[in-house]
């Protein structure tokens, strides 16, 4: 394994390199050709390199940061001159506030809590638009059920008519028997 020549014999960089072999489901370093563990190995070089330069430079660019020490410090005037001398004080801070403007650092929070607040307006949105779909099929259901209900009402009602009309019918013909029963009485 020529590769392993290259950088000497690192168990850790191997390790490394097998979890993310593995958290995307393919064979470690010890089952692969050797010109594709040597790719593999350069490439996690290189990743490794530009991981370290990028942390240097992110270092780097928070070293750099504005502070009224700092300016007290590098430009070798006393902090109470500075705070004494509105000029130099306003200037200073100014200063500071403009560096602050345009950090990307700063920036980056200020996006992250519109992210946040965004997600956040999403999350109501998509619980309102559940609400509304759920009484919207509550709806259509007491509708149908309304129907469903007008419907039993409408066959109660036709026969409630007929029994009505069956009840007169009865009664006219209670009438004319109790009439028959009469007349039969006063003949006798």
């Amino acid at each position: 394994m020529e590769g392993h020549k290259i950088r000497g014999n690192n168990i850790e960089f191997d390790e490394k390199v097998n979890r993310k072999l593995e958290s995307i489901n393919l064979r470690p370093l010890e089952a692969q050709t050797d010109r594709v563990n040597n790719y593999l190995i350069n490439i996690e070089e290189l990743v490794q390199k530009c991981n370290e330069e990028r942390k240097h430079c992110v270092d780097k660019y928070k070293s750099l940061k504005l502070s009224v020490l700092k300016v007290s410090k590098e430009c070798t005037i006393a902090r109470q001159t500075i705070y004494n001398n509105k000029t130099l004080e306003l200037y200073i801070l100014k200063s500071i506030e403009n560096q602050e403007t345009e950090d990307v650092f700063n920036k980056m929070e200020i996006y992250k809590d519109s992210i946040n607040k965004l997600e956040m307006d999403i999350l109501k949105m998509q619980v309102r638009d559940i609400t509304i779909e759920k009484q919207a099929y509550e709806i259509d259901s007491l509708v149908e059920n309304l129907d469903n209900n007008n419907k039993h009402i409408e066959s109660l009602e036709i026969r409630n008519g007929e029994l009505s009309q069956e009840v007169d019918r009865l009664i006219s013909e209670l009438n004319k028997i109790r009439r028959n029963v009469v007349s039969f009485k006063g003949k006798g």
